[in-house]
């Protein structure tokens, strides 16, 4: 499954009583020119919200080939490091340990590390 397929619209089906576990240094591996990105609890489809930890290796824009967008919300929370979420319609947004961010990804938006280190998030996408 490539992330671009998550992107794309499905229909949801609830089943109660579902579950899925992805420990930690498992889950399926999806890299890009930007991010190293681990999907969780992959094994569940149709699922209402997608699980992803990445570590943003971009430290510039350049890194993008387009800036991505969908038909979702994201929330972004960052484990470690410094990350920079832009925007074409906000300014540049610093995020430290801890912090996070709501936002619609229907505006073109990437992510960037600021620092030595690569940033480490953790963003769930509505489905």
């Amino acid at each position: 499954m490539e992330l671009t397929d998550l992107l794309t619209p499905s229909r949801s089906v609830y089943a109660p009583g579902r579950r899925a576990v992805s420990r930690n240094g498992f889950g399926r591996s999806h890299s890009s020119n930007s991010c190293d990105n681990t999907l969780l609890c992959s094994e569940l489809k149709n699922k209402r919200m997608i699980p992803i930890r990445t570590r943003v290796t971009a430290r510039s824009t350049v890194e993008y080939r387009d800036w991505p967008k969908s038909d979702t919300e994201i929330c972004l929370f960052v484990l470690s490091g410094t990350c920079v979420v832009l925007s074409r319609d906000y300014e540049p947004l610093v995020l430290e340990p801890g912090d996070s961010v709501y936002y619609d990804a229907s505006s073109e938006h990437c992510w960037t590390s600021v620092g030595e280190k690569d940033a480490e998030v953790m963003w769930i996408m509505s489905a």
